[in-house]
């Protein structure tokens, strides 16, 4: 289905007027989940922030202001709400939801910078509510409904998904856990006498010296035997080998 055009273009509105604030914010709801690229038709846009940015959002959108933000509770859920209207599209803003639990309590302001992340949709790049939060948030709101499309989409995309051959790079563990986020380079900031070309070997085909701060590690091709001894040897590191 994705995102109506009407929409998209209030969603490019609000991402520009936010961009370089300190306001803390994302889309949650159906359009993040359609943004997500789950099938769910979309009417208007959720943007999930704090208790003390809902009051900024209001104040810098306070020319598209249909009903100001304030405190709310219902049986369900208590929040800062308020709300927008912009180009005819209705904007709902959300300020530190909480939900209420099975047992009465209400669960604790979770920190949305933990499930935030961001997507890139007509060339806007928007901050919005992971899948896995989302589907937790409609299970706390017995939206069963939604739970079941998100539970089946996700499902479907894992089926769909293709296996995966096993890592065939190298990884300098210690070097920390980013370095296994690369996959084609791999960009560090070792110390500089670590990756001297002189250290390694004149035949080493693993770094590459540059006098900025930062080098680029490519993949070695499997049958570089020497690898391993020539870092194990010269640096005293262990290395990982993937393939």
């Amino acid at each position: 289905m994705g995102v109506p055009q009407p929409l998209l273009a209030v969603l490019r509105l609000i991402a520009g007027q936010l961009h370089g604030t300190s306001s803390n914010w994302a889309v949650t709801g159906s359009c993040s989940l359609a943004l997500q690229g789950v099938p769910v038709a979309v009417h208007d846009i959720d943007l999930r922030t704090t208790a003390h940015d809902a009051y900024a959002l209001e104040s810098v959108f306070h020319s598209y202001q249909k009903r100001p933000v304030s405190f709310a509770s219902s049986s369900s859920v208590q929040s800062h709400f308020g709300a927008l209207e912009i180009n005819g599209i209705q904007v709902e803003i959300i300020g530190d939801m909480q939900h209420r639990r099975p047992d009465g309590t209400w669960e604790p302001i979770v920190d949305m910078n933990r499930s935030k992340v961001w997507v890139v949709v007509d060339e806007i790049a928007l901050p919005v509510m992971s899948l896995p939060f989302l589907y937790q948030a409609y299970q706390l709101l017995g939206r069963a409904d939604k739970v079941a499309v998100l539970k089946n989409w996700l499902e479907d995309r894992k089926r769909r998904s293709p296996k995966l051959p096993p890592n065939r790079r190298l990884q300098l563990t210690a070097f920390g856990a980013r370095d296994r986020w690369h996959f084609s380079a791999l960009l560090c900031g070792a110390p500089r006498r670590q990756l001297k070309r002189k250290a390694l070997g004149a035949g080493h085909r693993c770094c590459t010296y540059r006098k900025s701060k930062y080098y680029n590690h490519y993949a070695l091709e499997a049958d570089d035997d020497r690898h391993d001894q020539l870092l194990e040897t010269n640096l005293g590191y262990k290395t990982t080998q993937c393939w």
